[in-house]
């Protein structure tokens, strides 16, 4: 690891939560929160990830747990 590197897991009821239409996340809306996380400090992504998520799904009840990690690395 490089310092400021970022470490992003999550579990898969992320990228297949569904909205009430039965639509996933997907995992290009996941590529998109991911390019956009330079410079954000591991609070604010899993924040802005969960808050994308509950916007996508408008509130439709998720049969998969939602986890997220997020690790910053600042080195040694």
């Amino acid at each position: 690891l490089q310092e400021g590197d970022t470490i992003f897991l999550y579990t898969d009821g992320i990228n297949e939560a569904m909205d009430v239409d039965y639509n996933e996340f997907s995992y290009k809306r996941m590529e998109d929160i991911l390019n956009n996380i330079q410079g954000k400090m591991p609070k604010e992504i899993i924040e802005d990830t969960l808050e994308e998520v509950e916007t996508f799904t408008l509130g439709a009840e998720q049969s998969d747990d939602i986890t997220l990690l997020v690790l910053k690395y600042f080195g040694i």
